[in-house]
């Protein structure tokens, strides 16, 4: 089926006039009339009959008429919807990203970036690194930013934050009096509450107490920071966690880490070779340059 066809058979349908119907679709009397000739022949029906020196549709062109108008005003809806979210000045970006970047980091970036595409929209989700990374291979999400994850070719890592780690404890435990720690010192006995498995973060903190040669005695698992936070408050443990804001919001002290470790980083993560909107291009264009801009010495 020829969609110019239908196109043509809906001016037709409505003016009732070949001259005029050609005219308005910028088109010769002779091709509407081969177009409609063809879509007659391939529905094995008379869609027009000719009434005087004008036509008109017969019953079975009014039946199909009515189908017509419908589907292609669906299609013409569903192209500018797709033009809409493809645009460069009104698409739109699904974004995923940890927990630790929702309360300021996200926000943020996404501020500054709205202030020169008010026109863009953002559907936010937050999830765990692996699953951030698996709903960018499903095509879920456009841009992630969440952890390295292992056996993970196909995605294209773009450094683009550095996490402090820090102890927290609850106020009331002795080591709250410390406002530094080497965590050798720390007792075999202290229970600690970790990021699950199914965080991106775990890896790092497995290897930080490999180098520290700390074996934890785990009193439980979670996945939001906020969870972490919220055990340590009631004492039910301790914890490494990112040094961020949030932390003030519990009745913890976060005490720094003397022990020489590496930042914990942060990615911008997208799927290679994946066809990305020209909105979603621009945002991650600004993301570089963002992210180039905030490492910058201070004195440049």
């Amino acid at each position: 089926m020829n969609y110019n066809y239908l196109k043509y058979f809906r001016v037709l349908a409505k003016t009732e006039h070949y001259t005029h119907a050609s005219e308005m679709l910028n088109i010769s009397q002779p091709s509407l009339s081969h177009a409609i000739s063809e879509l007659e022949n391939e529905l094995g029906v008379t869609l027009f009959e000719k009434q005087g020196r004008n036509i008109r549709l017969t019953k079975y062109g009014k039946f199909y008429y009515d189908y017509v108008e419908q589907g292609l005003t669906e299609i013409e809806h569903g192209n500018n919807f797709i033009k809409s979210l493809a645009s460069v000045d009104s698409g739109t970006i699904d974004l995923g990203f940890i927990y630790t970047l929702g309360a300021y980091y996200i926000p943020n970036v996404m501020k500054r970036f709205l202030k020169t595409h008010p026109g863009i929209h953002f559907n936010l989700y937050q999830n765990t690194s692996p699953t951030i990374i698996k709903n960018l291979r499903d095509q879920t999400f456009d841009v992630g930013f969440c952890s390295k994850v292992e056996n993970t070719n196909d995605i294209n890592y773009i450094p683009v934050v550095k996490e402090e780690i820090v102890l927290v404890v609850s106020k009331h435990h002795p080591l709250a009096k410390y406002d530094s720690i080497d965590l050798t010192k720390i007792k075999d006995s202290e229970k600690w509450i970790l990021y699950s498995n199914r965080s991106g973060l775990r890896p790092y903190l497995d290897q930080v107490f490999k180098t520290v040669r700390i074996q934890p005695s785990i009193q439980c698992e979670v996945v939001e920071d906020s969870a972490a936070l919220g055990l340590v408050a009631i004492n039910y443990g301790i914890a490494l966690v990112p040094k961020i804001d949030m932390i003030k919001l519990y009745d913890v002290k976060d005490i720094k880490i003397e022990n020489k470790l590496e930042d914990r980083t942060i990615y911008m993560a997208t799927l290679k070779n994946r066809y990305l909107t020209p909105s979603v291009n621009k945002f991650i264009n600004y993301l570089v340059h963002y992210t180039f801009d905030n490492q910058k010495p201070e004195n440049e």
